[in-house]
């Protein structure tokens, strides 16, 4: 059996297979709802219209204002209804500081849903997922998504790792989106988070220790410097 802490690292290691298939599925599936609610729009001209100057973070992708950044609809559902339903029933051990643990992670995890987020919009962009015939694919409730597949020149198979939310095409930004987080300091993350938990479970004050890395970024890119 897995220790509380061995657990706990489990849920917040960065792009850890498990959890990030759990963030891109979802956050597929946000923003396909979205799509959804106004269908007189190209989706392409939609999205690349959301990644300019990285709109999608903002609570006001129209008007964004810094004090706002990783507040949009988007970041605070996925981080509710992924890592903090996950984190929610974990066992509370005083001596182990399992609360600690649980919510130590939550910079990282709106690093994580920052990247989703922004791995979904540039899926549609580029036309790897087709809108409409997503969409039109959904039955019982379950949507079903179909990446495409390019040629791998070592192997010579057809595969759509390229495609797939992993650390080796999406770590450098959920590492970024996260040291970015950590400059607003701990009453930011707490708000962040106090609106994800109102999103998911309606109300609730949350006493939580979010610890805020101060180190700094190493092979980040220029998210790494969206609140400066």
């Amino acid at each position: 059996m897995h220790s509380p802490g061995s657990f706990f690292r489990f849920l917040q290691t960065p792009l850890n297979v498990v959890c990030a298939h759990n963030f891109s599925s979802t956050a597929i599936a946000l923003i396909l709802d979205f799509m959804a609610h106004d269908k007189t729009r190209d989706p392409v001209e939609v999205t690349t219209a959301m990644l300019e100057d990285r709109c999608f973070l903002y609570k006001d992708m129209q008007f964004p204002q810094k004090h706002k950044i990783y507040c949009s609809t988007f970041i605070i559902t996925l981080l509710g209804s992924v890592h903090l339903t996950a984190v929610q029933g974990h066992a509370a051990v005083p001596s182990l500081k399992t609360d600690k643990l649980a919510y130590s992670g939550m910079q990282g995890a709106v690093g994580m849903s920052s990247a989703a987020v922004e791995h979904a919009l540039t899926l549609i962009q580029k036309g790897h997922i087709d809108v409409n015939k997503s969409l039109k694919s959904i039955k019982g409730g379950k949507l079903s998504i179909t990446l495409p597949k390019s040629l791998n020149k070592y192997t010579g198979k057809q595969t759509s790792t390229p495609y797939l939310f992993s650390d080796q095409y999406w770590g450098r930004a959920v590492r970024s989106y996260t040291y970015s987080l950590s400059t607003q300091g701990k009453d930011y993350i707490h708000n962040i988070i106090q609106l994800a938990c109102e999103t998911v479970w309606g109300t609730g004050v949350l006493s939580l220790s979010t610890e805020v890395g101060n180190d700094g970024p190493e092979e980040l890119d220029e998210c790494a410097y969206l609140c400066e």
